[in-house]
């Protein structure tokens, strides 16, 4: 029965929702982009959030913010949020994320959409211009993960890796060289 329930208020959110865009006239979209043959895949996720109503995540954006202010010193600390594509992996994370007590919170915080290629000097150098908000002049791994480990040491920071499609222990292991403690990370992902 609460099963049921459940349906029914999803449905009727979801019917709320699409009167609303009707109302405003406009025609929910789903961007697409091709590469290179690949299957097509959903477009980098953005943090302007808008005015965009968002609707049921409630009680998982309080249990991420909890977790996430949880001063634990040992070291990083990572989150998964696990599902099938269109379940609103994003979503939730991009609701911590703008969060103002999660902007209180943490000294930096960085926004990586990830995608098909886990390219780690690509995704580290993502990292450290967020930080700086200056282009990077180096394309070296040891040298981009030595000035971001310079920029993070003692300061609380908060990743957020969207849609990560690989399964390599190996260049997970290599990402997360730097973090030290005080850094949490968000890992969004089917896998």
């Amino acid at each position: 029965l609460a099963y049921d329930v459940d349906d029914i208020l999803d449905e009727f959110a979801y019917q709320q929702l699409r009167l609303k865009l009707q109302k405003l006239k406009l025609k929910p979209a789903l961007v697409r982009c091709n590469f290179q043959g690949k299957k097509p895949r959903l477009q980098s996720t953005s943090l302007m959030d808008g005015a965009v109503e968002y609707v049921g995540r409630a009680n998982e954006k309080q249990e991420m913010l909890e977790l996430l202010k949880i001063n634990n010193s040992d070291g990083v600390c990572v989150f998964s949020i696990v599902g099938m594509e269109g379940m609103g992996k994003t979503t939730l994370s991009q609701l911590v994320y703008n969060d103002p007590s999660i902007k209180e919170s943490f000294d930096h915080r960085a926004w990586v959409c990830v995608s098909d290629e886990f390219d780690v000097v690509n995704i580290t150098e993502t990292i450290l211009q967020s930080i700086t908000s200056e282009p990077c002049a180096y394309n070296d791994l040891n040298l981009l993960q030595v000035k971001l480990k310079e920029k993070l040491s003692g300061k609380r920071f908060l990743l957020v890796l969207d849609n990560i499609w690989n399964k390599s222990s190996t260049d997970w292991t290599i990402l997360r060289a730097p973090f030290g403690a005080g850094t949490k990370i968000i890992v969004t992902t089917r896998l």
